[in-house]
């Protein structure tokens, strides 16, 4: 791209066709297309690295430490009927099929004057921010309440998975329509029942089927992904002086910038290179 972009600067005087505007508009956006798909498989690509960090909330006795205990096959979480029993965040590492996955148990999500179980709520809304994924465990056995409610609407937006606790019990409520447009999935972290569903869902919420692709390719390590960033914002800054029409001068800057983002990557692209295109494709000077 870039040496048709200068190639136009340097030899208009030559009897050249040089690329039009609309097939440079082509290629550029192709280019971009190209370098945004290797920038999105960076959140995958540092899933793989470090591993994802998958926080389990909702409501007090609701069964998420039930759930992590269900996921890790041990008693890491203390379990009782009694509202508020977790009040820090537990992290516990599984691995799912050669993805890695940071569980989290948060504190139960209510409002309390319990000042240690509150410090614990705290806790549990900076672990949300943080979380590649969120597991909303609700009580099928029973109508959802406000904070049901309350938690439904603020993982609308985010990735995450419901998981209808208790549904191995008798008296299970029919669906509440505040679950429309969310992954639902019915499981009895006490039996195990939809466990092995859940922990496939969770996977497939994580990272794409694509990635493990023999020719595929994902970005992992942290400089690609931040020169990845930089090449599309300049290619990006590049389709739009070529839809305004503006002058190839600037195209160049920006196209240049780009392969310079990426020469970071696949080795440093040179002005003997760039030229050495440019005459090997045009027949300049003869």
């Amino acid at each position: 791209v870039l040496a048709h972009v200068e190639a136009g600067i340097d030899f208009v005087d030559e009897d050249i066709a040089f690329l039009q505007r609309d097939e440079l508009l082509r290629i550029v956006s192709e280019a971009f297309g190209v370098v945004h798909k290797l920038e999105a498989t960076a959140q995958e690509g540092r899933i793989l690295r470090e591993g994802a960090r998958v926080v389990i909330l909702g409501r007090p006795n609701v069964g998420k430490s039930s759930l992590l205990n269900r996921l890790l096959r041990e008693e890491r979480a203390i379990v009782t009927a009694i509202p508020g029993t977790t009040r820090d965040v537990i992290e516990e590492s599984i691995d799912l099929d050669g993805v890695m996955i940071r569980l989290i148990d948060t504190a139960g999500v209510r409002q309390t004057v319990d000042i240690v179980e509150q410090e614990g709520i705290k806790r549990t809304r900076a672990a949300q921010d943080e979380a590649d994924l969120l597991l909303l465990v609700l009580d099928i056995s029973a109508l959802l309440t406000s904070d049901d409610q309350d938690l439904l609407r603020m993982v609308r937006d985010r990735r995450h998975v419901v998981l209808l606790n208790k549904a191995d019990l008798a008296g299970t409520v029919e669906p509440d329509a505040a679950l429309a447009g969310h992954p639902v999935y019915p499981i009895s972290a006490k039996t195990g029942l939809g466990i092995e569903t859940v922990k496939l869902a969770l996977r497939a919420q994580l990272v794409s089927g694509g990635f493990e692709a023999a020719e595929s390719v994902t970005v992992t390590n942290v400089r690609h992904r931040d020169a990845l960033r930089r090449a599309g914002e300049s290619l990006g800054q590049a389709l739009e002086s070529v839809q305004s029409g503006m002058a190839g001068e600037l195209v160049s800057i920006d196209v240049r910038a780009a392969a310079d983002a990426l020469g970071e990557i696949t080795g440093a692209i040179t002005t003997d290179e760039i030229l050495g295109r440019i005459f090997s494709e045009f027949c300049i000077g003869k």
